[in-house]
Parts: C-alpha cells; sequence; structure tokens
C-alpha cells in the first residue's frame, strides 16, 4: 500500500470498470459518475488502466474526492500524486523487472471483491472488463451497467451483460444506483449536491417516469445496436 490506507475502511465504495478506448460519450459519463461520487462521499476505486480507468481516478482528485487505485504491481515513480486522499494498492511490491499480463488479469478480482457494487462505463465484447463484472457477479456483489451510446461498438459487451444478467440493471446516474441500492443516506446527499449546484433550481424527486423499466431499456438497447 501507498498512501492512505484508512480508505479501505471507508463503507461506500463503487468499483468503475471500463474500456481502454472509450467514445466521447464513455468519456463524458466516467466524469460525471466520478463528480458525483466525490461530492456524495463515495470512494472511487479503479485499476489505473487506460481510458475510463485513468479518467475516473484523475477526476475523483481533481473534484475533491477519495479515490483507490488497484494496480498490477507498486512502482514508485509513478505515485505522483501525493493527495491524501489517495491508495495505491498491489499484491506486489516494487521491483524493477516488468509486469506479467497475467497480473493485470489477477487484480481484476480485487476490483470486483472491494466495492458493494461494480460499475460498467463501456465495454466491447471480450472485454477484460466484463471478466472484472462476471467475477463480481460471482461474489455476490452487484453490477450495474451505465446507459450507453448504441451507437458505438465499444458498448456492445455492456450491453449483452446488462441485458443478460438478472442482477443489477442500467443506471443513467449514481442517484440511480444509490435508489436501486437503498442508500437513502446517499441519496440526501445527492439531492442537497444536485440542489447547490443548480442553485436550487432543480428539485429531485425519489423516482419519476423517465426512468425506464429494465425490460423496456433492455429492448430499446437490443434493437438499436442490433
Amino acid at each position: 500500500c501507498y498512501g492512505n490506507i484508512g480508505l479501505l475502511k471507508e463503507k461506500e465504495k463503487i468499483t468503475y470498470v471500463g474500456t481502454r478506448q472509450p467514445s466521447s460519450w464513455g468519456e463524458m459519463k466516467a466524469k460525471q459518475l466520478s463528480y458525483e461520487a466525490a461530492h456524495c462521499g463515495v470512494v472511487t476505486v479503479s485499476g489505473m488502466a487506460q481510458g475510463i480507468d485513468t479518467l475516473v481516478f484523475e477526476e475523483t482528485i481533481r473534484r475533491g474526492g477519495k479515490t483507490i487505485a488497484i494496480l498490477p504491481q507498486l512502482g514508485w515513480s509513478q505515485m505522483v500524486n501525493s493527495c491524501s486522499e489517495v491508495l495505491y494498492l498491489s499484491e506486489y511490491p516494487p521491483c524493477d523487472s516488468g509486469i506479467s499480463k497475467w497480473q493485470f488479469i489477477a487484480r481484476n478480482r480485487l476490483l470486483a471483491a472491494l466495492s458493494p457494487c461494480t460499475l460498467v462505463i463501456e465495454a466491447p465484447i471480450r472485454s477484460g472488463t466484463l471478466v472484472t463484472a462476471e467475477l463480481a457477479i460471482s461474489y455476490g456483489k452487484t453490477v450495474y451497467i451505465v446507459i450507453p451510446d448504441p451507437n458505438e461498438e465499444v458498448s456492445y459487451g455492456g450491453i449483452a451483460f446488462g441485458i443478460q444478467q438478472t442482477v443489477g440493471c442500467f443506471v443513467q446516474s449514481l442517484f440511480d444506483l444509490f435508489y436501486l441500492e437503498s442508500k437513502s443516506a446517499l441519496l440526501e446527499r445527492y439531492k442537497m449536491f444536485i440542489k447547490n449546484l443548480s442553485k436550487g433550481k432543480i428539485d429531485i424527486k425519489e423516482k419519476d417516469n423517465r426512468h425506464l423499466a429494465h425490460a423496456d431499456l433492455s429492448r430499446y438497447l437490443h434493437a438499436s445496436a442490433n
């Protein structure tokens, strides 16, 4: 470990996973959901890979949030951020030797295990992201799929995974996730965050008819992505 080891004791954590080559939509959602987590006091957990992982890590820090990065191997030269709300974590000590591919794959099980739920932000077919999602399911965790742009091929794996799973749901914001997880305290934090952000112009209801049923959304995404 390198950094704030106390973050491991934080109860509210969400693992963010996604493609290394996100679309502009995926990039926007990664930043949005990291921004929301930071302002709701939720610790983001990621693997510090290129793409979605790095976006989540950097945006969480930029917004003053707490984040945990699980690496295949610690390298002290990589520890460029001395923020007190960051923890770098690995099963392996610092070493000058190269990193094997299997270490990245093994790291996925820690990403899946560390948080109560995993959030998928874009994943192509046969993506390593889906390996983490499947591990989370096997550990009894819940997996949520961020509503994607169905015209982007990079989202097809996530769409298929979300349609096939009976556990979890498609979400458009952390408000949806907090609602589905029955996190009343976090729902109130989210409402206050939006109220302050909009200067009181937006009032969030508990649930309204803008939220599509999971079955309806699955049919829409399946048809759109063909």
